[in-house]
């Protein structure tokens, strides 16, 4: 398991399509805000996003294969997801 995430009240019930992705808190290739040769990122020349840490396929809902069902009778909706590793 790769974190605990608790959903807002008032879901609707039903079935849905779900993606996992997971995110170095920092990209592995950030700047050095430190350094003397730092530039602030700038409109044209934007600091790169971290790599999702995960398949590429589990962070689209057409080909992750994952689902949920949210169910009104439920005490409690917990989903668990195994994607290997």
């Amino acid at each position: 398991m790769f974190g605990l995430f608790q959903v807002f009240e008032n879901v609707f019930t039903g079935s849905y399509r779900v993606t996992l992705s997971k995110f170095n808190a920092v990209a592995d290739n950030a700047a050095d805000v430190d350094s003397e040769d730092y530039v602030p990122p700038s409109a044209s020349k934007p600091d790169k996003l971290p790599a999702n840490q995960l398949p590429k396929n589990l962070a689209d809902p057409a080909t992750s294969g994952l689902t949920a069902t949210v169910d009104p009778n439920a005490t409690e909706n917990v989903f668990d997801f195994s994607v290997g590793g």
